[in-house]
């Protein structure tokens, strides 16, 4: 080209210079411009990736192994790698948020319907702990939003029933409750109070109605109206209001009847309160301070007021400590019962009743002995509980309860000591004769030639002389007893038995000879006469006076309760 132009050899070098200054000029342009170009790569690829740590870190995510030796890389290289990371990590961001979003949307929507105040800030790259959280909280509130269904439903049942037994339609209206209730805790709080007010109003009701329906049968009770027809009035009587409302007007008309019959109804009541007296053990004296009115002719509206208060009083009481009262009467009842068991077990004739039988008198005893205390325990306890409640003693006919019981059994051990006594004098012979009786024994005449005596001389009953040569361990007076006695009458009595006068059944025996003489002979009395006679004879008069005293006053003995001691 420069020789086309017709350079010269000398121009060439200057125009040479030239262009490759111009030419070092352009390449250090161009150096600059990559230099520039590489900083600001190197600044973006650093910016990259404090983002992508950011991220990684946000997310939750491992380091990739690629960014560790960046170094090893072009710069172009690390951008590309760096530049993919990043692009991944926000793809994980924008579905964690996408999450979030979606979970906090249906949080703020519970918060609302349950009127819960809540508070989240804006988080740019949401932790999957977050989001667990936050599902947590929306999993808690609609539990409270299940339980607060169930009592809203609840609400509504109690409220459809209130609504019936108030017979009143328009219950719960003035609280919005039948135009879609909320689930706030207010309307909750509101529902539930309105619900109580009515429940309220109910048990008054309730209450009302049984206390006019005892006011009824106390009333009717006075009339003395039919069974039958109170049974018809009562049959679906409840405690809605229409129902208050009938039994209202029969109280007033029962009144109006009770005032016509004014009298009538007066000796009603004392005949109901003088069993009340006699079923809460009040003495003459407490019926008089109870109520003076009582035993006056007079019958007037202050009389029967004063009954009427009175009877109803006595109710109270009688229906708190019934229990008590009722125990009383059967420690009362066995009590009478074990007396006249005490009565009959000391008289000495229970031997000659026919059907007699000790050991059915043993086994009463024994069980009078274990149910009486028992009983009288528990009657104890429960006189403490209405002493402490009542603040005053428990008073039985006019007396305590200790009283009582100690001056029956100081009666019981005065009849018991006067049946022994009477039965010692009957055996000794020492009961008072009265004016003119004959105190002159008549002789037992015996015509058998055994019973006659060999000597004239005076032998006591267990002389040596009288006995023969006996054998050992067997007592004398077996072979005092003979086989046969022949009476005046010429019968021949029965022969008696071989016992021992220390043998346990001999008081019995004698007992039943006494009782029970042969039939034929002669006389009852005059048989068992000679009978005593024969058996006196035979074993002494004193042993047999202990045999009988014995045979009428027997008692158990400690160590054997079927041995009796002679």
């Amino acid at each position: 080209m420069w020789t086309s132009m017709g350079f010269v050899d000398s121009e060439y070098m200057s125009r040479g210079e030239d262009v490759v200054s111009i030419i070092g000029q352009m390449c250090a342009k161009l150096t600059a411009e990559q230099v520039t170009e590489r900083v600001e790569l190197e600044g973006k690829v650093s910016g990259m990736l404090e983002r992508v740590k950011r991220l990684e870190l946000a997310l939750g995510v491992r380091e990739n192994a690629l960014l560790v030796k960046l170094d090893d890389h072009p710069i172009l290289r690390v951008k590309e790698i760096v530049s993919q990371r990043l692009s991944e990590l926000e793809r994980y961001q924008r579905e964690r948020v996408e999450k979030m979003e979606g979970v906090l949307r249906e949080e703020h929507g519970l918060c609302e319907e349950l009127d819960v105040s809540y508070k989240r800030e804006e988080i740019e790259c949401p932790t999957m702990e977050q989001i667990q959280s936050v599902r947590d909280h929306v999993e808690y509130l609609k539990k409270v939003k299940s339980e607060r269904l169930e009592l809203l439903e609840r609400y509504r049942s109690d409220l459809t029933q209130l609504r019936e037994e108030l017979e009143d339609a328009f219950i719960g209206q003035e609280v919005g409750f039948d135009d879609g209730a909320r689930l706030h805790p207010s309307s909750l709080s509101l529902f539930e109070k309105l619900i109580q007010e009515k429940r309220a109003v109910v048990q008054n009701n309730k209450h009302k109605s049984k206390e006019l329906v005892q006011r009824l049968e106390y009333l009717w009770s006075l009339v003395e109206m039919p069974e039958e027809d109170q049974r018809a009035f009562l049959e679906d009587i409840t405690h809605t209001p229409s129902d208050l409302i009938q039994l209202e007007m029969e109280v007033r008309r029962c009144e109006e009847f009770k005032k016509v019959h004014l009298s009538r109804i007066v000796k009603k009541l004392r005949s109901c309160i003088s069993e009340l007296w006699e079923s809460m053990f009040f003495s003459v004296s407490m019926q008089h301070a109870s109520l003076p009115s009582f035993f006056y002719d007079l019958c007037t509206d202050e009389v029967l007021k004063e009954h009427e208060s009175e009877y109803r009083a006595l109710k109270n009481k009688y229906s708190t400590y019934e229990g008590l009262y009722q125990s009383m009467n059967q420690w009362r009842s066995l009590r009478k019962a074990y007396s006249e068991f005490l009565a009959r077990s000391a008289d000495p004739q229970r031997f000659r009743l026919r059907g007699y039988s000790m050991v059915q008198e043993e086994k009463q005893r024994r069980k009078f002995q274990n149910q009486l205390p028992k009983l009288e325990k528990h009657v104890r306890t429960q006189i403490r509980n209405y002493e402490d409640t009542e603040g005053e003693e428990f008073i039985y006919f006019g007396v305590t309860f200790d009283d009582f019981v100690d001056s029956e059994n100081r009666k019981d051990e005065e009849s018991r000591k006067a049946a022994k006594q009477k039965a010692t004098d009957e055996t000794k012979g020492n009961t008072s004769k009265g004016v003119g009786s004959n105190s002159v024994r008549k002789k037992q005449k015996i015509t058998s030639k055994d019973n006659v005596s060999v000597s004239s001389k005076l032998r006591t009953p267990f002389s040596p002389i009288r006995f023969e040569k006996r054998t050992p361990d067997i007592p004398r007076i077996i072979y005092t007893q003979k086989p046969c006695i022949v009476l005046e009458s010429g019968d021949t009595a029965e022969p008696k038995p071989r016992v021992s006068y220390r043998s346990t059944a001999a008081p019995k025996l004698f007992a039943r000879k006494l009782a029970f003489p042969p039939s034929k002979p002669m006389s009852p009395s005059h048989a068992n006469f000679h009978a005593a006679r024969r058996i006196r004879k035979s074993i002494g008069r004193r042993m047999f006076q202990k045999m009988k005293l014995c045979a009428m006053t027997s008692t158990p003995n400690k160590n054997n309760e079927d041995q009796f001691c002679v």
